[in-house]
């Protein structure tokens, strides 16, 4: 809570707050959590962190906290707290009115985007309803991306890179579905299946521009580009996204 308020506070009031339960069932174990934990562990320490912000005291008692008059000595810049934002599962963050960030298809987004909103209006009276005070939800999703000159080095690239993605989630020693199948976040280190379903973004600005541009239409509001992954350097990062931003985003202002 207090990191929070003073993110808040040292950013003059331009943080957004993502949170999650996690992905993998082994983040929890290494921590002495039963995976089937979870849930009602994020949806605990989720109503605590909201309570803490917007109390000048916390109490709280739960299943698995328990606070008892603490006092919150940091206040947040953004009243009554930051926008919380929320990644993967379209159900959870429009529940809890929670602005969000997913995956999907341009075939698919618009079916999620409909979705979204139709939860978010449906939970508006939910007693654990947060983020109040945001009239208007952001809902898009994130591509990783690697804008080059030509098609031949946005691909050379990207697929280096995501091949050192993938290898950064499976644990030595342990096996884990991020490392055994194609479900997981980097879909098994299959970089040919990550550009098919739109996971990874690559090529040149013409073609980036005309992918942006067929993404303002499936009703989504909001672009998240990923731009440094894997081991894609800070050289080529900042290659790509100054591509990105002359040569792409360039073709939109004033739209």
């Amino acid at each position: 809570i207090e990191e929070i308020a003073m993110v808040d506070n040292l950013s003059d009031g331009r943080f957004f707050a993502g949170v999650g339960k996690g992905i993998s069932p082994l983040e929890h174990v290494f921590w002495g959590h039963p995976a089937e934990e979870a849930v009602p562990r994020f949806e605990e320490t989720l109503a605590i962190v909201a309570r803490g912000l917007t109390n000048d005291r916390l109490t709280y008692e739960g299943r698995f906290y328990q606070f008892h008059d603490v006092p919150m000595l940091l206040k947040p810049k953004q009243q009554p707290y930051p926008p919380f934002w929320y990644a993967g599962n379209v159900e959870h963050a429009a529940h809890y009115g929670m602005n969000f960030i997913g995956g999907g298809s341009l075939k698919n987004l618009p079916v999620t985007a409909a979705r979204y909103k139709e939860l978010w209006e449906a939970g508006r009276e939910a007693p654990d309803r947060l983020n109040e005070h945001v009239m208007e939800p952001k809902f898009g999703s994130v591509r990783h991306m690697y804008v080059a000159e030509t098609e031949l080095e946005a691909e050379r690239v990207g697929r280096r890179a995501w091949a050192a993605y993938h290898a950064n989630f499976p644990k030595p020693g342990y096996a884990t579905e991020a490392a055994t199948g194609t479900s997981g976040p980097s879909l098994g280190g299959d970089f040919d299946l990550a550009c098919r379903v739109e996971a990874a973004l690559v090529g040149t600005p013409s073609r980036i521009r005309d992918y942006v541009a067929a993404y303002a239409e499936t009703g989504m509001n909001y672009f998240v580009g990923a731009f440094q992954w894997g081991d894609i350097t800070h050289e080529e990062a900042t290659r790509s996204l100054g591509l990105f931003a002359d040569e792409v985003m360039a073709g939109f202002r004033g739209a």
